[in-house]
């Protein structure tokens, strides 16, 4: 029985399958080229000659074959024309295969994805082999794919999280729609980056808050336990030192509660920001006022705003930001700062210490 359309049988094939697909081609691809241009030469170039009889072009009748009509245009060549005519024909035969192969590229590129789209969403990976998810599945069967590398990354973080965040914020962008129109994967591959940015902030937000909350939990547990075996004179000091902690971790957890519910919130900004840009006719895949570039503009918006006071030889910079976004500044300033942990004072005295100079 059909489960869903993902089990429906597949029709039954017409036609003989291009050896291109069929074979594994390790090393030469002439083959592969050959068929590509043989098939543009004869079945596109060739029936779209023309030749001229008088002030008429003439064009192929139809049903004729490309060989008798090539024989028909050529003879109607003069002769010192016929081998600039033929290079002319091969060049094109070329150029237009590179457009075929490109467009191929794209198409299977396309298909490989919705392929392990749909193997992720049933779990069919775990009747391949002892693959417990689809990254272990990817790894398994498509050895070029390398666990690093930029493309497996690309592919899994689309099936895993771009795909569902994009289904979720628009409901009429699921795996099928996206991958059905070339413009629109380009568009989705181009907007890549910007959600895998948003997603890890959201990420860091959400585990910033739960690690706050789990270290004052652990601070109160510990005060519980010193309570239980304390000495009677120092069992007050530990117990008003609790019901402090105690207080503290209300406010601790509400306070994640906000950011867990900011995070979320500015992740769904993001997103249906690419949903509107994806929808957006007059923004393309690539070029200046591409997809890429418009969502580089879009996150520019300023967050914070610091100070920066001018002195010979030096700069002095302040930034003030809220507690959460410690690591988000520390990272994006990682290869210029190394940032040492200390106290408000100890900073003042720092700057009067150079001032001082």
């Amino acid at each position: 029985m059909v489960r869903n359309q993902a089990y429906k049988t597949p029709t039954y094939p017409t036609g003989a399958i291009p050896r291109f697909i069929t074979d594994e081609y390790p090393e030469d691809i002439t083959d592969i080229i050959e068929e590509i241009k043989s098939h543009i030469y004869w079945h596109i170039l060739v029936p779209a000659l023309k030749y001229k009889n008088g002030e008429e072009l003439v064009s192929r009748p139809e049903g004729m074959g490309g060989q008798e009509w090539f024989n028909i245009v050529f003879a109607h060549v003069k002769d010192s024309d016929k081998i600039s005519f033929l290079n002319e024909l091969i060049e094109r035969s070329y150029s237009k295969a590179a457009e075929v192969a490109d467009s191929n590229q794209s198409k299977f590129s396309r298909a490989f994805l919705k392929v392990l789209s749909v193997i992720n969403d049933h779990g069919m990976y775990r009747s391949q082999g002892e693959c417990g998810n689809i990254e272990e599945y990817v790894m398994d069967r498509f050895p070029r794919l390398e666990s690093g590398s930029g493309e497996f990354s690309e592919a899994m973080f689309m099936i895993n999280e771009m795909f569902p965040l994009l289904k979720e914020f628009g409901k009429d962008l699921g795996v099928d729609e996206i991958l059905s129109e070339k413009e629109l994967y380009g568009k989705v591959r181009g907007s890549v980056a910007y959600v895998r940015a948003s997603s890890n902030q959201f990420k860091d937000d959400f585990r910033q808050a739960e690690i706050r909350v789990q270290e004052i939990e652990r601070k109160k547990n510990d005060l519980e336990q010193a309570l239980k075996t304390a000495k009677p004179e120092k069992a007050p000091i530990i117990q008003a030192e609790l019901e402090v902690v105690s207080e503290l971790k209300k406010s601790v957890t509400k306070d994640a509660q906000i950011q867990k519910a900011s995070a979320s919130e500015k992740l769904r900004e993001n997103v249906v920001t690419v949903i509107g840009a994806l929808k957006d006719k007059s923004i393309g895949a690539n070029g200046v006022n591409g997809i890429r570039n418009h969502l580089k503009r879009e996150g520019k918006s300023v967050m914070f705003k610091g100070m920066v006071s001018l002195a010979p030889g030096r700069s002095v910079f302040y930034l003030d930001v809220p507690e959460q976004y410690q690591l988000a500044v520390e990272r994006s300033l990682a290869n210029f700062v190394e940032f040492q942990m200390t106290d408000k004072n100890n900073m003042i005295k720092e700057m009067e210490n150079k001032n001082g100079k």
